[in-house]
């Protein structure tokens, strides 16, 4: 499996990651809590955790 960080793309929205990890292939997304994926908004989290099942993305953590 194959996949990036958010972390590289801090200056970037979800959305953005999720276009470059589909158009480099990838298979997953590593997600940065500091900035993406912050662990005080679980319904964010929830949001997010959709859209990576409807893009045949995984979480890697």
């Amino acid at each position: 499996m194959i996949g990036l960080c958010s972390v590289t793309f801090l200056d970037r929205k979800v959305e953005e990651a999720f276009a470059l990890a589909k158009e480099a292939q990838l298979d997953a997304i590593e997600w940065g809590r500091d900035t993406h994926e912050p662990e005080t908004n679980i319904k964010y989290a929830q949001e997010v955790a959709q859209m990576m099942n409807a893009a045949g993305l995984k979480t890697i953590s």
